[in-house]
Parts: structure tokens; sequence; C-alpha cells
């Protein structure tokens, strides 16, 4: 978890809400937004957490089974 705000070097920090495109952003790279309480800057980090982020690796997982797939397949290994 974030612990100071990149601004102020405040310690109040918040997670923030995605908003529109910032939430594709949350599930491919694990991207979350954060706000500060003290001067109310926000700003976007990569922070991993295991609970919240396990879309992003079954995505991610999925991606790379299909590249291997097809790499095998377009290579002859696989007929």
């Amino acid at each position: 978890m974030i612990s100071n705000c990149p601004e102020c070097g405040g310690t109040d920090v918040r997670r923030s809400h995605s908003q529109g495109s910032e939430k594709i952003a949350r599930y491919l790279f694990a991207r979350k937004h954060f706000r500060c309480r003290e001067c109310n800057a926000r700003w976007a980090a990569v922070a991993f957490e295991l609970e919240d982020d396990y879309l992003t690796i079954f995505l991610w997982a999925g991606i790379l089974l299909a590249v291997c797939f097809f790499v095998m397949y377009f290579s002859g290994q696989i007929t």
C-alpha cells in the first residue's frame, strides 16, 4: 500500500475510485489510484494486492497461454 503523498509527503492517503478508461489500466497493469486527504492530490501507482488483483493474474495467464499456443501452432509443433 502507498504510504506517502508524492505532492505534500502526507501520510493520510486513501484509495481513489477509478474513472472511465482508468478501469482498463487497473485490470491490465494493477494500477491503483490514490488520493491524499491533506492536499487532495490524486495519483496512480502500481500496487499489487492478491485479493484485489486475481482477475489481472487470470487475464495475463490467458494472454500468455494464447501467445504460446499461436507460436507453437504457426511453428508447426501443433497440427
